[in-house]
């Protein structure tokens, strides 16, 4: 069995965290829309509300297969992909904790 790149152990770490805050705003976003005293502002997302566990993970999925295809013939371009959307998930998860705090 071929041993993983570092560039290769990077990725899978990355998308492992994707995976986790996305979970975390998904349960973040469920909980907001329970408090009734917000709404969904992403209008795609708003069409699959009674869904949004579907749509959440159905996004989830593209993008994991789409970064992991792409890997195989650009893995460093991957790489900073994943950190971007990494990075960015977190700044949608921490925007959701201060939501819960103020609401």
């Amino acid at each position: 069995m071929k041993k993983l790149s570092a560039i290769q152990q990077s990725n899978v770490r990355y998308l492992i965290a994707f995976t986790i805050l996305s979970i975390a705003d998904l349960q973040f976003t469920e909980v907001l829309l329970a408090t009734g005293s917000v709404v969904e502002a992403n209008p795609l997302a708003a069409l699959f509300v009674d869904n949004l566990p579907k749509y959440k993970a159905t996004c989830v999925i593209i993008v994991m297969s789409c970064l992991t295809a792409a890997s195989f013939y650009r893995p460093k371009l991957v790489n900073r992909v994943w950190m971007f959307g990494t990075a960015l998930m977190a700044g949608v998860c921490m925007y959701s904790l201060t939501l819960l705090f103020t609401v």
